[in-house]
């Protein structure tokens, strides 16, 4: 599919008979492995629902998919006690530094939010995916949190110094107000 500017393109994701779409949007130049690269995002939103449907981890409380109790949004494929629930593609669940990229990208759960204070898993998560390689797997990284949205910026934006073929190191809280204003852009809504 062609990007053009102000179009959009609903990008689908059905799991555990759970369907879920998003509207992505292409005027800031969007390319395919980034649309892949939201379209996993967006895998792990349905599978955070998913999971959240009933008490995990042994504690008999619902929670998200997390890395406090467990590895964080790879528990949406299996858990650490070997329960295979595949409510994500085993590939993005696999896409983290040190294995395969998922279409050029790594997908990581967030620790804390904008504050630096853990994540409360029974009521929220957030993930980012970034790029393999900056400019050679792809240009743009991605976070989304509980609300679905995704936003994306440009890694030399929020990691000053990095070039072209860079490992690009994933964020580990959620950016704050300021710098969602400063460095990212909304391009799609869970």
């Amino acid at each position: 599919m062609k990007a053009v500017a102000g179009a959009a393109a609903v990008v689908p994701v059905t799991l555990g008979g759970l369907y879920v779409t998003t509207d992505v949007r292409h005027s800031h130049g969007i390319a395919s492995e980034e649309s892949s690269a939201i379209g996993g995002l967006m895998q792990i939103l349905a599978g955070q629902i998913q999971f959240y449907r009933e008490p995990r981890y042994g504690s008999g409380r619902r929670v998200f998919a997390n890395p406090h109790d467990g590895r964080g949004y790879v528990d949406l494929f299996e858990t650490p006690r070997g329960e295979r629930l595949a409510l994500i593609n085993e590939s993005v669940a696999k896409a983290r530094h040190g294995g395969e990229p998922h279409f050029g990208y790594y997908y990581y759960s967030l620790w804390g939010d904008a504050d630096g204070q853990p994540y409360d898993p029974a009521i929220e998560f957030a993930v980012c995916a970034v790029p393999a390689r900056f400019s050679v797997t792809g240009r743009n990284m991605f976070v989304m949190d509980t609300g679905g949205i995704v936003y994306q910026a440009l890694p030399s934006q929020v990691w000053p110094g990095i070039g072209r073929g860079d490992r690009v190191p994933p964020l580990r809280t959620f950016p704050s107000a300021a710098e969602l204003a400063k460095n990212w852009i909304a391009v799609g809504n869970g």
